[in-house]
């Protein structure tokens, strides 16, 4: 039974391939999915997208060099690749490189903008660190200024009190004489 599922998987590629033969897009995008785990290791395959056409062209069953080096090789008149979409990857942009030494490199505005709020993220903790220290220092110092105010008023208070004190002490004495 397994054979014959093969068998009708195999009749089913062989359909679309007949029906989508490989093409060179003007815009070629390429990245990579995580399709899940395989022996403990993320499983990670290439992919190949007409970025104008909105067209995922074909996956890679891996992103090996080798792999997305024929890839590309194999396209027919991948000359007329005139921009490669990728990550930030070096990876890609040395494979784009050898392959379509003609291609313009883009990064993807997705790569970028993911870069950028991770980045601003990093800023953000750090002068939240800086200033929570200092507020931290400022707090302390409010509070001593605070302890200080209060043994201050303490002090004057119980100064004009026994001041007070001492004046109805006097006038209290003054009138039993």
């Amino acid at each position: 039974p397994s054979q014959s599922i093969k068998n009708m998987f195999m009749d089913c590629v062989a359909t679309y391939d007949s029906r989508f033969p490989p093409y060179s897009p003007r815009v070629l995008g390429m990245d990579e999915a995580h399709i899940g785990e395989s022996r403990g290791k993320k499983r990670i395959i290439g992919t190949f997208l007409d970025i104008e056409n909105k067209l995922l062209m074909d996956i890679t069953p891996n992103r090996y060099k080798a792999t997305l080096e024929k890839f590309l090789d194999n396209l027919p008149d991948n000359h007329k690749i005139e921009v490669v979409v990728i990550d930030m990857t070096a990876y890609y942009r040395d494979i784009i490189r050898l392959c379509l030494p003609g291609a313009k490199i883009v990064v993807d505005r997705f790569h970028v903008v993911s870069l950028a709020n991770i980045a601003m993220d990093e800023v953000r903790k750090h002068l939240q660190r800086k200033f929570s220290r200092q507020l931290s220092d400022l707090d302390e110092q409010i509070t001593e200024a605070q302890r200080l105010r209060n043994t201050t008023l303490y002090t004057a208070l119980e100064s004009q009190r026994r001041k007070a004190q001492r004046k109805y002490d006097l006038l209290k004495d003054s009138q039993t004489r």
